[in-house]
């Protein structure tokens, strides 16, 4: 039988963010409190790992538009495919802080070119009809891959951090296995030597809805790097609980993306745009005030959700606003903006822990940043009415 058109464009990508994301940065989390078990690192150095992982996300995003102008899309994704195994591979070897942290940098940048070419050399592809589903399938891998990273990370991680990381490396290499002959130039897209047009303008709201995303890019950083640590041993819950409720992050990050591109198109990309981040502030700051087991859960299945759901709506926003040709681009820059925030946010997030040694204040920091993202979405749909 064969494949209908949607799906074979939507399944590639979501192995390029599952690969990208969510082996490479989410199932570090669950791997944190079990480096510094073993004695590998200790609590601060894994959470700086966690940010160099955030800074190689921002070059690889500042970096995929130019690479695949030179060398192809399809080069450089496959490229950012083998180098994330290859990263991941290598921090097997116990080498404690400096060994695993060029690895870890490493993977974010094939993590940033991944995110960059992977969802917009298929989107282009896309019939208007469909495009939404085919977003909402392709961010779906975030969330696969912080739930398998999970379901890999706790078994594999109490034998030993080696064996977890080779794990997440034959995932990542059997991503790139299945959906190699995916990439190729012969489509819409970034290819060598392609014809140049005028550069589409930024419009104040684009400008705005990039601002929004660039705030999420920092706001859900102590749900993404320091959760299960918070959960396993700031709360004192052990290592079993943090897991699980990191599980909650991977299945609502599933799920997050078709529900938010079903939002959008009954009240409006923009609209749903607005939306999610109300609620996403509320979601990352309830630890700051709830500490107990059902809302923790409530908080991460939340910020799990529209974790991808934030990107899957932002890229049909820009869809909307921007010419096929040019969507790479202006997704790039809007990539950019957002690991630029994820990286400088990471820093400032693992400085602060290092001061307080405390993450709860943290949830309420990052709620604040999700808050002002809201505020630029709305702002930017008040604009575009006066447009």
């Amino acid at each position: 039988m064969v494949q209908p058109r949607w799906w074979s464009l939507a399944w590639p990508g979501l192995c390029a963010t599952l690969t990208g994301v969510g082996f490479a940065r989410f199932s570090y989390t669950a791997l944190i409190p079990f480096l510094v078990g073993a004695g590998e690192v200790s609590a601060t150095q894994a959470d700086y790992l966690g940010a160099a992982n955030l800074a190689g996300y921002f070059l690889g995003a500042w970096i995929a538009s130019a690479l695949a102008q030179r060398l192809g899309s399809a080069l450089c994704i496959r490229g950012g495919f083998v180098l994330t195994a290859l990263g991941l591979g290598l921090c097997v070897i116990p080498g404690g802080f400096w060994w695993i942290a060029p690895w870890r940098l490493l993977t974010g940048i094939t993590g940033g070119v991944l995110m960059v070419l992977g969802p917009s050399f298929l989107l282009t592809q896309a019939p208007p009809a469909v495009r939404g589903r085919i977003g909402g399938v392709i961010y779906a891998g975030v969330g696969l891959g912080a739930g398998f990273g999970s379901l890999l990370v706790a078994p594999l991680a109490s034998i030993g951090p080696a064996w977890a990381w080779a794990g997440l490396a034959l995932g990542s290499a059997l991503s790139a296995a299945i959906t190699w002959t995916r990439w190729h130039d012969g489509f819409a897209g970034a290819a060598p030597g392609a014809i140049r047009h005028a550069k589409t303008p930024i419009t104040l709201p684009l400008l705005l809805g990039g601002l929004a995303f660039a705030a999420d890019g920092a706001g859900f950083i102590p749900h993404s790097i320091f959760w299960a640590d918070f959960v396993t041993r700031e709360l004192g819950r052990g290592a079993a609980i943090g897991n699980a409720t990191w599980l909650l992050f991977g299945f609502g990050a599933v799920f997050g993306p078709s529900l938010a591109g079903a939002l959008g198109d009954r009240i409006g990309l923009s609209r749903a745009l607005l939306v999610v981040f109300a609620i996403k502030s509320i979601a990352v700051a309830m630890p700051f005030v709830f500490t107990g087991l059902p809302l923790l859960a409530v908080s991460v299945l939340v910020v799990g959700a529209l974790t991808p759901a934030i990107p899957a709506v932002f890229a049909g926003v820009v869809a909307e606003q921007v010419p096929a040709r040019d969507q790479a681009r202006l997704w790039g820059l809007a990539t950019l903006g957002f690991g630029v925030a994820q990286a400088a946010g990471g820093w400032a997030f693992s400085y602060a822990y290092s001061l307080t040694d405390r993450y709860q204040p943290l949830y309420l920091a990052g709620g604040a940043i999700e808050a002002l993202g809201a505020i630029c979405a709305l702002v930017a749909i008040l604009t575009a009415r006066r447009g």
